[in-house]
């Protein structure tokens, strides 16, 4: 068994879209692990956590078009129109019914990349349920092609059961996932809190975790460019919001 904890203090401070990204990157880097995704697909759904949420602070009737439409408005650094497409259909698919056949960027995307496009996608709305309420702390599981969510704090329950009902394109697209309360003190023994734009959950591997060489370095610059990326994500929104641009 490879097994993860992921510990997730709440921290009701911290800005909702830096809670997701977390989130999602956390939930990313565990999957990583177990399926070797491509390194590239890390900075796109760091990017799409960042249009989606500069897409829900706009306050958009359709915030799945409002956020597609602003990661289409302009060509993104060091992405290929491929790559802008899959950020593209990831921020359209958190709404609640995912209709591909009426996303033209999606559709023009080869077979491969619309099953980066969904993957991405089901890991960043699972994220999303995951922070309906400040999670206290998460341990994330991985038992060979099983992933299991172990969830701790105050509204443990209520977090359980949202992230259930949504887990269900992780487990059409990425595999099994389990998601049930933590029982009392099976967290108790985790600890410590992560600095910089990942700030929220710390991912800490058992003895048993996969090592790839670069892997850490990697991610530093993931980190560093993605959160560059998001940044300017968000002042764009906010520049069309202030120049009245049409969603």
């Amino acid at each position: 068994m490879t097994e993860f904890e992921t510990v997730s203090p709440a921290r009701s401070e911290q800005p909702p879209e830096q809670r997701i990204q977390a989130l999602a990157l956390a939930l990313f880097d565990h999957v990583d692990a177990a399926h070797r995704l491509p390194t590239q697909d890390r900075r796109l759904l760091q990017l799409a956590a960042a249009y989606s949420s500069a897409a829900r602070q706009s306050h958009a009737a359709r915030q799945d078009r409002a956020g597609r439409d602003l990661v289409l408005a302009a060509p993104i650094p060091d992405l290929t129109p491929s790559e802008q497409a899959i950020v593209a259909g990831v921020v359209a698919f958190q709404r609640a019914k995912l209709r591909p056949h009426r996303e033209p960027a999606f559709l023009r995307l080869g077979k491969n990349d619309q099953q980066t496009a969904l993957g991405l996608a089901a890991i960043l709305r699972l994220a999303d349920a995951l922070d309906s309420e400040p999670v206290g702390n998460l341990s994330i599981q991985i038992d060979r092609e099983v992933t299991t969510l172990i969830v701790g704090g105050a509204r443990a329950a209520e977090i359980a059961s949202r992230a259930d009902e949504r887990a269900d394109r992780w487990r059409d697209r990425i595999g099994a996932l389990m998601v049930r309360v933590a029982e009392l003190d099976e967290l108790g023994n985790t600890e410590g809190a992560a600095d910089g734009p990942d700030a929220g959950p710390v991912a800490r591997a058992r003895a048993d975790r996969p090592t790839r060489a670069g892997s850490r370095a990697r991610r530093r610059a993931d980190r560093r460019g993605g959160a560059a990326a998001a940044a300017a994500v968000l002042r764009q929104a906010a520049g069309a919001r202030g120049g009245g641009a049409r969603r």
